[in-house]
């Protein structure tokens, strides 16, 4: 019996790739509307009403039957026509709030995860909802944006069917921290200590945080990875919500929080690095929307 190095680097281990698709479940040929993942949505403002719209469309991407979007009624009507495709919930006023709480519940029975955030806006009603939200849904959670802002750590850090998808600002607002992203370095003792600091302040957290930068990193417990994929034209709006939208996408599919986040962060960057290629840097978060069946399709291949 002989021991040697094959040549695998250590950092090899480090990154999402293409054999992470190999966690997709297969389509079974026989199934019905329903049986491939459905997904509900709340979000949306008179203030920002995109952002629901494109989470919405990234989970079709992904390969979900139904999205459902629980919106106020002053982004209804924008969020609608975007895309006839979206079963769109008009909930009363100009902000989410308390009063929506049963409507959005029943909503909430009829699907397999549920997106909380992407252009919900911050004020005093829409936090209320969102900190009852968390505590009341047993399905699987995406935790984006706004909804990040508003809700109270304490009331999420034991579950472990939840995934965080914060920026660096936003981490650090969020365990009240004061980190620096560094995964560029090839020096990986560097880059190890530099995970460690972060893997310090999620320890507490059951769940998956996915903090989004250049490249990102996914942390889950003792588990991490980093995902390179992605460019710099990434920084138009609406990026993050679509990687919002394909995480909630794949935690209705079966995948758990840290396949989920893991997968989605790698083909939001290949849709990124697709649409680049197409259209330069001046390409949307529609753009970057259109591409991601295209991307899992060449990943499956």
């Amino acid at each position: 019996l002989v021991t040697a190095d094959i040549g695998i680097p250590l950092e090899a281990e480090y990154f999402v790739n293409y054999g992470d698709f190999l966690r997709l479940k297969n389509r079974d040929a026989s199934s019905h509307k329903g049986n491939n993942g459905s997904v509900l949505i709340v979000g949306g403002s008179k203030d920002y009403h995109g952002a629901p719209a494109i989470s919405g469309k990234a989970a079709f991407g992904v390969g979900v039957d139904l999205v459902y979007i629980a919106t106020p009624e002053s982004a209804a009507i924008p969020v609608k026509s975007s895309s006839e495709d979206l079963i769109v919930k008009s909930l009363e006023g100009d902000y989410l709030s308390l009063k929506h709480l049963d409507e959005i519940l029943e909503l909430v029975d009829k699907v397999d995860a549920v997106l909380i955030g992407p252009g919900s806006s911050i004020n005093e009603d829409t936090s209320k909802l969102f900190n009852v939200l968390v505590t009341k849904i047993k399905k699987p959670i995406v935790l984006d944006a706004d909804g990040l802002k508003q809700v109270d750590i304490s009331l999420i850090k034991n579950r472990d069917n939840i995934v965080l998808t914060p920026h660096l600002a936003e981490f650090n607002q969020f365990f009240n921290s004061k980190l620096n992203l560094d995964l560029d370095s090839y020096d990986f003792k560097k880059v190890d200590e530099n995970i460690m600091e972060f893997q310090l302040i999620t320890k507490n957290i059951k769940g998956t945080v996915v903090v989004k930068g250049k490249n990102d990193l996914i942390l889950s417990g003792s588990k991490f990875r980093i995902n390179s994929s992605g460019n710099a034209g990434m920084t138009v709006g609406g990026t993050g919500d679509a990687l919002a939208g394909i995480v909630v996408g794949l935690l209705s599919s079966g995948l758990n929080s840290f396949d989920s986040a893991c997968l989605g962060v790698f083909i939001n960057g290949l849709a990124g690095d697709k649409a680049y290629e197409i259209n330069g840097n001046g390409f949307s978060a529609s753009d970057l929307v259109s591409y991601i069946g295209n991307v899992i399709k060449d990943g499956l291949c």
